[in-house]
Parts: structure tokens; sequence; C-alpha cells
């Protein structure tokens, strides 16, 4: 992730001549360079939601203070204290990334990953079977159209990253499985 940690510092950088940049060249150099870094952030699955919603909030007030953005009636110096804000957030919430600086670390850490994933499964698979056992038949169809909801709309979830998006369509496809298995038991029982 120490890339991620370069991208930062030079956003720092640029954030800090925001105040300076006089000449169209200067400003447009520096609104350039922190759209590319800015975009890096937004492309890297390895940060979460609040972070690239911090990353999104520094582009646009990096843009509205070198005039390049809409600036909503607000003065250049405001955009660059609420950069300079917005920067130190995205920092703060990077640092408290867990860092995986070998191969080995990320496998284990997307074997405990995977762990949680099949015991969340399995709780909620449970937990669907003893719902469906209080509820009617027609209860149960809600709740499953409710999951198939869910499950439709996980795509908006960009926090999880492409692969947690997966996982969790997993888990509620399961869920959906068994909750019509124990409607069908009740059904035939």
């Amino acid at each position: 992730m120490s890339d991620i940690k370069a991208k930062i510092a030079a956003l720092n950088e640029i954030v800090d001549e925001l105040e300076t940049a006089e000449s169209l060249y200067e400003r447009a150099a520096l609104f350039a360079a922190s759209r590319t870094l800015i975009g890096d952030l937004l492309s890297d699955e390895r940060l979460n939601g609040y972070a690239k919603e911090k990353a999104v909030e520094l582009r646009w007030h990096i843009g509205a203070a070198l005039g390049f953005d809409e600036t909503n009636g607000q003065t250049p110096e405001q955009h660059r204290v609420w950069a300079m804000g917005s920067l130190g957030t995205l920092e703060s919430v990077f640092d408290n990334v867990p860092h995986v600086d070998s191969l080995t670390e990320l496998q284990r850490f997307q074997d405990v990953q995977s762990g949680i994933n099949e015991g969340l499964l399995r709780v909620t698979q449970s937990l669907s079977v003893a719902l469906i056992n209080l509820c009617t038949l027609e209860e149960a169809g809600v709740i499953q159209d409710l999951l198939a909801s869910i499950s439709a709309n996980a795509d908006n979830a960009e926090f999880l990253g492409s692969d947690g998006i997966e996982a969790f369509k997993e888990v509620v496809a399961e869920t959906m499985n068994t909750i019509t298995e124990a409607a069908n038991a009740k059904r035939t029982g």
C-alpha cells in the first residue's frame, strides 16, 4: 500500500500549492495531477467506500479552489481548507486500513475473510430456518422478495469491493435456497 501513501503525500503537496498557484498553467498542472492521483485512488479496491467518498470530496474542493469546478459561492481559500480536511480524513482512514506487505499475509487475510463469509452463511441459514418456522408461508415469500431486492441492489454497495459484492450475493442466494427448502418442508410437514 505504499503506492497509496505516495499518492496521498503527492496530494498533500498539491493542496499546499493551491494557495500560491496563480497562472493558468500552474493551476491546470495542479488540477490535472490531482485528477490523475485521485482517479487512481478511486479505482483502487483496497480503499473502502468512506475513503473513496473523501477522495471524491477532495477532487471537487481542489477543482473549485483552482477555478475549474463549481464553487457553490465559496472562496478558493474556503475550498482549500475543505480540501485539507478531506485529505486529512482520507489519510487517517488509510492509516487505519490493515496493511498487507506480503503474499503470505494476503493469503492469510483472504482465508480469514473466507472463513468469516462461511460462518456468516451458516448463521444466516440457521436464522432463516428458525424464521420460517415462526412465520406463515406468505411471510416467507415476502422475506424472499426482500432478499432478492437486496441482492439486486448489492452492486451499489461499492464499499464491499467487487469480490465482496459477489460474496454477498452468494450468501443471499444460499439464504434464499434455505428459506425455500424450509418453506417446502413446512408445506409438506
